[in-house]
């Protein structure tokens, strides 16, 4: 797995935490469904949900209700309109006329708008602190606009791995050492809340910190290659308490 990558299994939890926390604190309420996805980590979702107790971590299971599926409605993308439209999977769930209705009434309301970070002494402008674990470039129109440091081992968030122990690998021949990492949705150190500050941290963290809506993730920009040189912006999940979520 390379620098800045993601495991395929890592991306799957956290996408299934922050779905199954949704479900469980938006009781009454249907959950429209659109990601960008790789096909692994599309299919492991499915499989995980259709198949609640062949998978899912103890910690979410508690968060998952008979009726979890049937609020679920994946978003397709049609193409031709470019717009996103509801799809009903499951015959139990509500006719299509009406889940079309209720999306399209959704996307009419008031939206929250710009998200500006509270103003900071005299300045009337926030800052974001780079809490990834390497240096960060904000690039515009192929020029950098701003740049942050490699923030101090010590100060950024992580997702905790427990340490599980250790077995090892027969493949190709050879022994090939595995070490063991328990499942956790815990992130430590969590930096304060601060008013005029949001932290930039990685994907997987801005995921798993479901209760932090100061936290924000970079959205990659590269170069004619295809490598990795810095970010065009940054992304944000909306808590599942938030206006935002329904």
């Amino acid at each position: 797995m390379g620098k800045g990558r993601v495991h395929p299994q890592a991306t799957t939890i956290a996408s299934l935490s922050a779905l199954l926390q949704t479900l469980e604190r938006h009781p009454d309420k249907t959950v429209f469904l659109s990601a960008f996805l790789p096909k692994t980590v599309a299919f492991a979702l499915g499989s995980l949900l259709g198949n609640p107790g062949e998978g899912i971590p103890q910690d979410l299971l508690r968060s998952f209700s008979s009726d979890a599926l049937a609020r679920i409605v994946p978003l397709h993308h049609d193409n031709v309109r470019d717009k996103l439209i509801p799809v009903r999977i499951f015959s139990w769930q509500p006719p299509i006329d009406e889940l079309v209705e209720q999306w399209e009434r959704i996307q009419t309301e008031p939206s929250m708008g710009e998200t500006d970070l509270p103003e900071e002494g005299s300045s009337g402008s926030g800052r974001l602190i780079n809490l990834t674990s390497h240096a960060l470039q904000l690039w515009r129109d192929d020029a950098i606009v701003q740049e942050w440091d490699r923030p101090s081992a010590g100060e950024m968030p992580r997702v905790a791995e427990p340490d599980c122990g250790s077995e090892s690998l027969r493949a190709h021949g050879l022994e090939i050492p595995v070490t063991l990492i328990g499942r956790s949705i815990s992130v430590a150190p969590m930096p304060p809340r601060t008013p005029g500050v949001g932290y930039v941290v990685s994907r997987l963290t801005a995921a798993m910190a479901t209760d932090r809506d100061d936290f924000y993730f970079p959205i990659e920009h590269r170069d004619a290659a295809g490598r990795v040189i810095g970010c065009t912006g940054f992304g944000r999940f909306v808590l599942p308490t938030s206006p935002e979520a329904e």
